[in-house]
Parts: C-alpha cells; sequence; structure tokens
C-alpha cells in the first residue's frame, strides 16, 4: 500500500483519549467519513470507543474504562483500562494500567536496538521493514522508543517510522502502526494504517491523530514532567496486540484502538520501519498520496530505535473478537 505521506489531521483545542473512530482524510474508503463542524473527519463505518467511565482511588489514580466496537451490530469489547492524568503544562497524558503487566509469558523480555536508514517510498513502505527474529504472533505488548537524529522542516523530505505488527512472510499484508514527522509538528501525526489486511474491504482504511507537541515521559506514571515546549526528537510507542484488536499509545499522550481481521492466522510477522517520502523532483505539489521516484534523505535521517516486546498470556477477559 502507499504509505501515509500527505495525510492532513485537523483538530480544534480538544485532544480525545482515543482516536479509533477518526479518519484520515487520505482514507480510499471516502464514503465512510464525514468532516464535524471543529474539521475533523469522522468515520461514519460505526466503530466506536464509547461510554468512557473513571475509576479514582484515595490517591488521586484515574483509571478509564471504555466499550469499543460496532454499536449497530452489537459488536463490542472492553478497552484496554488506562490510567490518565494531567502534567505539568495541563496537557492530557495517558498509559497502559500496570497490571496489564502480569499478562507477560514467563516475564521473558525481547529486547533489540536497530539502526534505521529510510528507505525511499516509492508507492510502499515494504522496503524499509526490517523483521524482529524470534518474536511473532497474535498477541503481545511492544514498546519502542525512536530517536530522531534529524527534525523535518517545510524545506524537507517527511519520514515515516514506525512498527509493524501481524505480517505475512513477505509483508505484502501488515499493519502498519507509525508517525510521518512532517514539516511542522502541527502537521505531524501519529496513524495506524490497516488498508492491506483482511478480506473486509471497508476496514482498509487509515485511523490517524495528530501527534502534539509533547515529549514521552521518563516512565509511564510519571507526572512530574512539564508538558509545555517539549520537542518531539524522542517518541516512545506502547502497542498492544490481542488478535483481532490494536490499541497504541504513543508519547503517553496520543492514542488509537482499530479492530482487524487477518485472512489467515500466517499474518503473524513483527517489524520496525522507516521511510522517507522525497518531495517531488519537479517542485510541484502533488496529490496526497503520490510519491517522487527520487530522491529521499537516507543516512541524513537516520533513527534510533530500541524496541522491547513480550509475549502475552490469553488471561481472563482479555478483549479478543473472531469473524468469519
Amino acid at each position: 500500500p502507499v504509505p501515509t505521506e500527505g495525510i492532513l489531521v485537523e483538530w480544534n483545542n480538544s485532544f480525545p483519549v482515543d482516536w479509533g473512530a477518526f479518519h484520515s482524510p487520505h482514507s480510499p474508503v471516502r464514503d465512510f467519513n464525514e468532516t464535524d463542524a471543529t474539521g475533523i473527519t469522522v468515520a461514519k463505518d460505526g466503530f466506536m470507543i464509547c461510554c468512557p467511565k473513571t475509576a479514582t482511588d484515595d490517591n488521586g489514580r484515574a483509571v478509564v474504562f471504555s466499550n469499543i466496537g460496532y454499536q449497530s451490530e452489537m459488536q463490542t469489547a472492553l478497552a484496554i483500562p488506562r490510567d490518565t492524568w494531567l502534567d505539568k503544562g495541563g496537557i492530557l497524558r495517558q498509559a497502559f494500567v500496570p497490571e496489564l503487566r502480569a499478562l507477560r509469558v514467563n516475564s521473558a523480555e525481547i529486547s533489540k536496538s536497530l539502526q534505521l536508514s529510510p528507505a525511499v517510498a516509492n508507492g510502499s513502505r515494504i522496503p524499509g521493514i526490517v523483521g524482529i527474529p524470534g518474536f511473532i504472533g497474535h498477541q503481545m505488548e511492544m514498546k519502542a522508543r525512536i530517536y530522531l537524529n534529524h527534525t523535518a522542516d517545510e524545506a524537507t523530505d517527511s519520514t515515516e517510522i514506525g512498527l509493524i505488527v501481524l505480517g505475512t512472510s513477505e509483508w505484502t499484508s501488515h499493519v502498519a502502526i507509525g508517525v510521518n514527522v512532517s514539516g511542522t509538528i502541527e502537521a505531524s501525526h501519529v496513524f495506524i494504517d490497516r488498508r492491506s489486511i483482511g478480506n473486509n474491504t471497508l476496514l482498509h482504511d487509515i485511523r490517524a491523530a495528530p501527534l502534539g507537541r509533547v515529549a514521552p515521559m521518563e516512565n509511564d506514571q510519571s507526572m512530574d514532567r512539564d508538558g509545555e515546549g517539549d520537542e518531539t526528537t524522542a517518541l516512545e510507542f506502547h502497542v498492544i496486540v490481542d488478535h483481532s484488536i490494536i490499541t497504541a499509545i504513543v508519547n503517553n499522550h496520543t492514542a488509537l484502538t482499530v479492530e482487524v481481521y487477518p485472512e489467515s492466522l500466517a499474518s503473524m510477522r513483527v517489524g520496525a520501519y522507516a521511510v522517507s517520502h522525497p518531495r517531488p523532483s519537479d517542485g510541484k505539489e502533488h496529490a496526497s498520496g503520490e510519491i517522487d521516484a527520487g530522491g529521499g534523505c537516507g543516512d541524513a535521517c537516520a533513527v534510533t530505535m530500541d524496541l522491547k516486546g513480550w509475549f502475552l498470556s490469553a488471561g481472563e477477559g482479555t478483549q479478543s473478537q473472531t469473524q468469519t
């Protein structure tokens, strides 16, 4: 599938706890999109993150619970609970509740440090994917900290960086969880691209959210760091894949939950990737998603990714759905 160059997500001063019900305007499923009064593009396919409830304790902990799924079909599941808080800058922060660590199988941890030099996209992110040996499956947790060695500006290429899950042997089917570092922080966005996976074409889309001008926390429960004015030169992805449901939290701030249905149990590979989107050689602005064949910033835009992963046990009450 064409990478995500050209996605624009507009938003007002509000910031949802989860952006899984919001389309990118780049999505090919245009008949299922509409733009509301705030300028946000909302999916009309019925998928929702609904009815959040907050449980608090005497120490000020606030845990958010919600439903996810399709209201019209009454096909719902309980979303993964999250701790939420405001940092010193008044910025919404969130993290998966630490109790979920009990699902890690035998506490086994896969740890990798990767150097990624963005491949030129040329219409596909596949050339930029690096597989993670020994880490495959349909139920897993990942934390990836990405260090940017450059800052994109309006005169340079944009860089797309992220994780691949539920991939087939040649990556022709996969889900990409990434960030497109664009000319400005305001134009940069987090996304989950599920256009190549499954037989249900109504789910072949991109869900996207603004990255926001925030840096990752020093740890998941830090409430001390000031959220104002931080440059996003580091990114942290925390992802949980639970068969048909994927939830990602980036920089303890922006979250996306989506539903996926791989057509085969062979969709289980995990990888990391980086691709660059060169500006058109003719200097003209091309249509959204149209990638020029030349250029690219290569080693100048190299990134370092420190990845940790865990296999998860089924546990009781985990969110698993099947679809025929």
